[in-house]
């Protein structure tokens, strides 16, 4: 091996460590802010609609998801809630589900719901918890 390709070996595996510890410093800013693995408090944002609750207690605002989604990059998958009514429910829980198993993504995998219709989106994340998924938030507007 030629001393310019061990210098440049050198230099990707610098600024992959770079990138990695950027990565991973972003990460414990979000995860400092409470004591659990997850990047946002249970508290942090709650439901606007007090009809929109969810058994599991996990919300998101708009920016906390998109701070979670680049933060976790393909560790997050994303649905939104199209209207109306029983099928959008069961569309978006299918979607979400189909991705989980083609992909065979743990169960801890973080699932961000997002919706017009809160109780909707809500009823959404209740289902997919349900289903074994630990982490579904609902993603709510400000």
């Amino acid at each position: 091996m030629s001393y310019a390709h061990c210098v440049h070996s050198s230099h990707i595996r610098l600024f992959l460590t770079v990138i990695v510890s950027s990565a991973l410093a972003a990460s414990a800013t979000v995860h400092a802010r409470q004591p659990s693995a997850q990047p946002v408090s249970r508290t942090m944002t709650l439901s606007q609609d007090s009809n929109a609750m969810t058994r599991s207690g996990l919300y998101a605002s708009e920016r906390e998801a998109g701070l979670m989604a680049s933060v976790w990059h393909d560790r997050v998958i994303t649905v939104r809630v199209d209207c109306c009514g029983k099928s959008a429910i069961d569309r978006a829980v299918k979607q979400v589900w189909n991705t989980h198993v083609a992909y065979d993504t743990p169960s801890d995998i973080a699932v961000l719901v997002l919706g017009k219709n809160s109780l909707q989106a809500a009823q959404v994340v209740d289902r997919l918890s349900e289903l074994g998924l630990s982490r579904v938030w609902l993603v709510t507007a400000p």
